[in-house]
């Protein structure tokens, strides 16, 4: 386990107790009390290689477990991912055999998908090749550097959750343009390039002063479209400067949701999917650049019911959520379609009778940033391949036997 503070790294080496379960939780209690990570540190790492889960039949199956309870010392996951999650370290792990650790990470990412406010992730790669894992994460940790010392040129408005939904004859309008509806693009036209046209179309709205919730990216508002008089939403980056908020960032995921049209128009009318199966839809997204103040928003009408995730951008499958077995598949169909070159995730939506409404989706391309601040290019894609088990839908379709 080697942890970077400044650039010395500390390596510390467990020993296993004569079962095959490792004292991670107490290799990582010495990681934390050892090193002292403060704000001056713009990057902060830990690579974990391991053949062995922890010690608790809760992260494995193995029989030869000398401490099926879990640590011996007490320590939990959840404590220790608090930490990492505190501190926002970059957490790498180097797995020797993936079927004795792939349940330990799945637990440690569930943790810290609930601890971080920026939805941290152990990212996995393979350590049988030192060189490939030691460069894998050398651009990843330069990479992070640079977007850190970005994020730090730019600010961030300070806010609050308010979910009330205000008075709004008492909210002054904002007068602006919007972007047109894209029409529906053929996978002909992507392949000859997505041109978009950019806000031309009058509009007034009201924004609530507080936003009522919060992405990893953004915050949305309570809004109301006063010329056409209905509830909507207005989503902001969280990130004021210009490098995370112009309006080419923000035309960025009208592409995104233009593509995806696209593709679940095509998996739709796909005849090799079971039958019946649910229809997909995409919740539309416009871009409203306001007049005077030059805010940017993108606008979604209100959309009513529960929001269930079916997967992320970094390769988190929610294999328990209701029609799991297709939302995998339709990310796994968008990159066979696309001729390898793109997938579609962070899948999560509002079920409505027999049709799932998608929203905020993200895409994966070979050129990471292509599709916005999510697209975080050929890493996320294998992330997603690493996680995603063919199922009912991938077999009916094909698609198990187009496997990266």
């Amino acid at each position: 386990m080697t942890c970077q503070s400044q650039a010395e790294p500390v390596i510390l080496t467990l020993q296993s107790g004569g079962d095959g379960p490792e004292d991670v939780m107490g290799g990582l209690q010495a990681v934390f009390s050892r090193l002292t990570w403060g704000e001056k540190e713009v990057c902060k790492v830990i690579v974990h290689v391991a053949d062995w889960p922890c010690h608790g039949t809760q992260y494995h199956t193995e029989s030869s477990e000398n401490h099926p309870g879990g640590d011996p010392a007490g320590i939990s996951h959840e404590q220790m991912m608090q930490k990492v999650a505190d501190q926002d370290i970059q957490y790498w792990f180097g797995y020797i055999d993936p079927n004795l650790t792939d349940q330990m990470i799945r637990i440690f990412n569930e943790s810290l998908q609930q601890l971080s406010k920026r939805q941290l992730l152990i990212r996995q790669i393979s350590a049988q090749d030192p060189k490939e894992m030691g460069d894998a994460v050398n651009r990843s940790v330069m990479g992070s550097i640079y977007g850190a010392a970005a994020a730090r040129r730019a600010t961030m408005k300070p806010y609050n959750l308010n979910k009330t939904i205000p008075e709004w004859g008492a909210i002054p309008e904002m007068q602006g343009k919007k972007t047109s509806s894209p029409p529906l693009r053929s996978m002909e036209d992507l392949q000859k390039g997505l041109k978009l046209d950019p806000p031309s179309i009058n509009i007034s709205v009201k924004c609530a002063p507080d936003p009522f919730n919060e992405g990893s990216e953004s915050i949305v508002y309570h809004g109301y479209d006063v010329t056409n008089k209905q509830k909507i939403v207005l989503k902001k980056y969280k990130r004021e400067g210009d490098e995370f908020n112009n309006l080419g960032c923000y035309m960025k995921e009208l592409m995104v949701r233009t593509i995806t049209n696209t593709y679940v128009q095509g998996f739709n009318d796909d005849k090799t999917k079971p039958s019946p199966s649910t229809l997909l839809v995409v919740h539309p997204v416009e871009i409203v650049q306001c007049q005077g103040s030059q805010q940017i928003y993108m606008l979604e009408t209100f959309l009513k019911g529960n929001v269930e995730k079916y997967n992320n951008n970094a390769g988190i499958v929610c294999t328990k959520a209701p029609e799991s077995d297709m939302m995998q598949a339709f990310s796994h169909y968008s990159w066979a379609k696309s001729g390898r070159s793109l997938l579609i995730c962070d899948l999560q939506g509002v079920q409505s009778y027999s049709t799932v409404i998608l929203t905020d989706p993200a895409i994966h391309s070979m050129m990471p940033g292509s599709y916005g601040f999510t697209d975080h290019g050929e890493e996320g894609i294998k992330l997603f391949f690493k996680s995603h088990r063919c199922g009912n839908f991938c077999t009916h379709m094909g698609l198990n036997s187009q496997l990266p």
